[in-house]
């Protein structure tokens, strides 16, 4: 996201800063917003709610051309339901699993999502090489998580990811 400010809305380090702030606050304020929806229990249909919205704003960020309010609408909506879909997930995680296994569930699921997060920065350094090399070329965007795979171990759900 800092890259992002710098390269396309030319901000400096305050202000790539400030888009960071948002974002945080947006996914405290649905986890918040979950927190409450659930009332007090895991609630499974904010799971769906929450992938909805983040692919939706996923989307609508992968396309340039924003303007600077645009961008920031979407980037605090994704943070929000990304927020929304994390608060039930992370309860999965943690209540699911018998009391032997609790801490490789939650260990597995934390690697999962740091092994996401490296193959995003590696995809976002790849296709940084590809515009400074290729630059008449375009790629698609794609975002890769570990979203996926957090819901199957989970729920212990199997499906092709």
């Amino acid at each position: 996201m800092v890259f992002y400010g710098k390269d396309i809305f030319h901000f400096d380090d305050r202000h790539s800063a400030y888009l960071q702030g948002g974002l945080f606050v947006a996914v405290g304020a649905g986890s918040l917003a979950a927190g409450f929806l659930s009332g007090g229990k895991i609630e499974y249909g904010l799971i769906p709610l929450g992938m909805a919205g983040l692919t939706v704003f996923s989307a609508l960020l992968s396309h340039t051309g924003f303007g600077i309010g645009a961008f920031s609408w979407s980037l605090g909506l994704l943070g929000f339901f990304g927020g929304l879909y994390n608060v039930p997930v992370n309860a999965i995680i943690q209540h699911r699993p018998d009391a032997d296994n609790k801490g490789k569930v939650i260990a597995t699921a934390a690697l999962l999502s740091w092994i996401g997060i490296l193959l995003g920065a590696f995809k976002f350094e790849v296709r940084q090489i590809g515009r400074r090399c290729c630059p008449d070329i375009s790629v698609p965007t794609q975002a890769p998580s570990s979203y996926g795979v957090r819901v199957c171990i989970g729920t212990k759900m199997s499906f092709p990811l």
